[in-house]
């Protein structure tokens, strides 16, 4: 059992630990190496908990979510027959930071943003359409923004968008 029970999450905020979001990090990373050993990403877990729970034992502060890609990415780089999960490990973690620097940049500017479910169009995030053409597309996060930027200006021209936020 974990010792460690909150994460400081990239954005600061504390939030509870939870094992099962270590699976499935590992598990996207299996899939995206094109293995079908999905069972290592429970038993690796294991492992990555326990060192978690090792590097951080003595501190009265919560490992960061830094500090758990960290161990995730040392443990799998250990495993010379990962090469390829740990490679993936790292480019998914190298997209989720340039997604976090875009969205932080967008957020600092203002404008609409794209529309959540439960609050339709009066939220709307431009981030989120860049985050998504970084995240499913694999297009750098500059170009992303320009083609968010001209998703953002072609909507507002239609007056089909509820006023922007301040």
């Amino acid at each position: 059992m974990a010792r460690i029970t909150h994460i400081r999450n990239h954005d600061g905020e504390l939030v509870p630990f939870r094992r099962a979001r270590i699976v499935r990090a590992i598990l996207a990373a299996v899939r995206q190496a094109g293995s079908s050993e999905e069972w290592v990403a429970e038993a690796l877990t294991d492992t990555v908990v326990y060192f978690l729970d090792q590097r951080h034992a003595e501190s009265k502060e919560p490992p960061s979510a830094f500090d758990l890609d960290d161990v995730i990415e040392t443990v799998l780089t250990a495993q010379p027959d990962l090469a390829r999960v740990a490679r993936a490990f790292m480019d998914s973690r190298r997209q989720r930071a340039q997604i976090r620097e875009l969205e932080e940049s967008i957020r600092q500017t203002h404008g609409p943003e794209v529309s959540q479910p439960a609050r339709g169009l009066e939220t709307w995030n431009r981030a989120r359409i860049a985050a998504a053409l970084v995240r499913e597309n694999g297009l750098p996060p500059r170009e992303a923004n320009e083609i968010a930027e001209a998703v953002e200006r072609r909507v507002q021209a239609s007056s089909c968008l509820v006023s922007p936020r301040a």
